[in-house]
Parts: C-alpha cells; structure tokens; sequence
C-alpha cells in the first residue's frame, strides 16, 4: 500500500492560509517492520530458553520422549530463524558466495540426525550427547546473534 504525503492546512498570523505537505512514506512501514523484529527476537528468545530447559532434562536422563520434544523445539526455532531471515532479506555471505544461515540450518539438522542415532545405538554413552546438544545450542546461538 503506497502511503501518499498529508496535506495540512494551516492558519497564519495574518490570515492567510498556507498549504504544507507532510511527508509520511516510509514511516509506517518502519515502525511497522520493527515491531516485527522485536517480536521475532522475543519468539526466538522464548525458544531458546525452551531449548535450554529440554536440553538440561536430556543430558540428565535420556529417553526418547525428551529427544523428540528437543528436536521439535530445535526444527520450530530453525523455522523461526527463517521465517525472520525471510521477512528481513538479510543476507550473510560465507567467503564462497553461499548463505551463511542455511549452511547452519543444515549443520543443526545433521546434529539432530546424528544425535538421534547416537541416542538409539547406544544410550549408556551419555558423553557423545551431551557433546551433541552443547554444540547445536552454539549453532542455534549463531543464527540467533
């Protein structure tokens, strides 16, 4: 929607009237675009805490309840992520020319797959999952700064 400039008309000490153009574009769609982000930060903030508080409950006592739950709260953050990185349209580049947030998009959802099969071929070794969660939550904190 093209905001077209107000024009307002106003009274002068003498008595004339005098005819003054307010420009208004741009304006609205600022504010309106930072509303936005703020409320995509807070989003991603919230996931991210959520993230936290799973991620405590499976390096504590693995089962595979927790492991879903972590891995669609890890795929609704990266939704989220894209989602923001689509409204915004900014680009980061790697020094080969390629996205910087899809190159961690994928990198997260590897980990998710590797973690899963680490937690299904052996569930005694808790290590190698710890090590697994820490380093998605290093990921995700990249896409979210």
């Amino acid at each position: 929607m093209k905001v077209n400039p107000l024009t307002v008309n106003t009274v002068g000490t003498s008595g004339g009237s005098e005819v003054t153009k307010v420009n208004t574009s741009g304006g609205f769609e600022i504010e309106f675009y930072n509303a936005g982000q703020k409320i995509h930060a807070e989003k991603l903030r919230e996931l991210l805490q959520r993230i936290d508080d799973v991620s405590k409950t499976l390096k504590e006592n693995p089962d595979i309840n927790t492991l879903v739950r972590y891995k669609r709260l890890v795929r609704e953050f990266l939704a989220e992520v894209l989602n923001g990185f689509e409204l915004s349209q900014r680009y980061s580049t790697d020094y080969s020319g390629r996205r910087k947030v899809y190159s961690i998009v994928k990198k997260v959802e590897e980990k998710l797959e590797l973690m899963a099969q680490q937690f299904f071929r052996d569930q005694k070794d808790n290590l190698e999952l710890i090590k697994l969660v820490d380093d998605i939550r290093g990921l995700l904190v990249d896409l979210y700064t």
